[in-house]
């Protein structure tokens, strides 16, 4: 539902003096080419492998940040291991001078202020604080570079995206990523500045009962923009005024973001394109129910609910934001 820690792209660096042949082979491997590594790090993401084509020729330079200066770079979706064994079997081996293979570091998502994360990271692992995420340069072999984000680690994450604050921890990625894993929540945690995550409850009601449906429209979103953690869901009855009892369906969820804002996410969730209200969500927070109008900010229940549903329908990605207007046409023609 939210992830806290992921891997970068991973690094393959190819010298050949024969670029033309070598890079007619990746075309062959549906390699998308771009032509500097931060253009790159916006296409790629956790699976896939940044080719980086230098010419062997050509002099080193004494900065080894400057090192991949004038290479092409390819977006592949191949391990690194399955790309060099189709350079074995295809016989090609010739055309490489020199590999050398890395992998993309850890991304850390972060709420808030940084500060604590890295100053347990220092203490407990030994992080280096190191300048800004140059991702121009070539990582070290030993150290494992940690950057920080607070956006969705489901995404591309863009340098733009990446906290200006880095650090490099003195152990292999694998070892790195293991010790990291044992403790992310707490690192975590420890940026929230005093703050704790939020216990909510969300309720859905639906008086055609396509519960279904929108349960996976709701999941849909939750899991896209990353709100929080369900640790539980299923049936209750709620009572609408004395006597009169409901069936709901309740989620009940962790999550790091301020009530009001889940509930901005919630409204968005209760209207079609159309303007039908489809859904009636509420939201609680121990027993206080969040009302719609801290999330209206003065407008009228639907327009503000629009609203809403517009900004989180621009924050999905095409396939997510597809899915969600499928699932709407479909509760939309099931009685409405």
């Amino acid at each position: 539902m939210i992830s806290l820690m992921r891997g970068g792209p991973r690094l393959l660096l190819l010298e050949t003096k024969n670029a033309d042949e070598l890079e007619r082979f990746l075309d062959r491997r549906m390699a998308e080419h771009a032509y500097d590594l931060r253009e790159a790090w916006k296409k790629a993401g956790e699976q896939q492998t940044l080719v980086i084509v230098k010419d062997a020729s050509a002099e080193e330079g004494p900065d080894s940040a400057n090192r991949l200066e004038g290479s092409r770079i390819y977006v592949i979706s191949e391990s690194t291991e399955d790309l060099l064994c189709a350079l074995v079997n295809e016989r090609l081996c010739s055309l490489v001078d020199r590999v050398q293979t890395r992998q993309g570091g850890l991304i850390v998502r972060t709420f808030g202020e940084i500060d604590a994360i890295v100053d347990l990271l220092k203490a407990e692992l030994g992080a280096v604080e190191t300048g800004g995420p140059d991702l121009a340069s070539w990582p070290e072999q030993q150290g494992t570079t940690v950057l920080f984000t607070e956006k969705p680690l489901g995404k591309i994450i863009e340098p733009s995206d990446l906290h200006p604050r880095r650090v490099v921890l003195p152990m292999k990625n694998e070892v790195a990523s293991r010790l990291m894993r044992r403790s992310i929540v707490r690192y975590v945690t420890s940026g929230l500045a005093g703050r704790s995550w939020h216990a909510v409850e969300l309720r859905l009601y639906d008086k055609y009962g396509l519960y279904d449906l929108h349960y996976r429209r709701i999941m849909r979103v939750l899991e896209a923009l990353e709100i929080g953690l369900v640790v539980g869901e299923g049936w209750s009855r709620d009572f609408a005024r004395v006597l009169l009892e409901l069936k709901c369906y309740s989620l009940k969820m962790v999550t790091p973001m301020e009530p009001e804002a889940v509930k901005r996410i919630l409204m968005g969730l209760e209207y079609a394109a159309d303007g039908k209200r489809i859904l009636d969500l509420d939201l609680y927070e121990g027993k206080r129910k969040i009302s719609w109008g801290e999330a209206a900010a003065g407008e009228s229940r639907e327009a503000a609910g629009l609203r809403h549903r517009e900004e989180l329908r621009a924050r999905l990605e095409p396939s997510d934001r597809e899915e969600f207007d499928a699932l709407e046409a479909e509760i939309l023609s099931g009685n409405w």
